[in-house]
């Protein structure tokens, strides 16, 4: 597992790192011009966001869904990519019906397409 995986997971982890502003700092490595750097941020959040309803929402009110879409849309191709930045904003979405809606509309249709031909298992 990925170094976010093990750390982050865990709501006692996900409510620590919230408590000392660490999404700021992840959503900003998301717009990096590192692909790893992006990919692992990326990464790092979907760990935040899973099963915690308080993450998604500081997440989102925090500016972490757009560059998460941006992200997924500029390499619509890259395995890696697709699986962190859609899982994330998976967990983001969490069982929450319209926020499942209002992140599928931004995504848009095509890129809802390319992820549903993506050959990635974990998509």
């Amino acid at each position: 597992k990925q170094w976010y995986q093990r750390r982050v997971r865990g709501e006692g982890n996900q409510n620590f790192i919230i408590s000392i502003g660490g999404i700021p700092p992840l959503v900003k490595l998301v717009q990096s011009n590192n692909i790893e750097v992006q990919v692992s941020a990326a990464g790092a959040l979907q760990s935040l966001a899973q099963s915690n309803a308080v993450s998604q929402t500081r997440i989102a009110e925090l500016g972490g869904v757009n560059p998460l879409i941006r992200l997924l849309k500029s390499n619509p191709r890259n395995l890696d990519v697709q699986e962190r930045a859609s899982g994330a904003l998976w967990a983001l979405s969490g069982d929450c019906p319209s926020k499942q809606r209002d992140i599928g509309t931004k995504i848009g249709i095509e890129m809802l397409i390319v992820l549903l031909e993506s050959k990635s298992e974990k998509i």
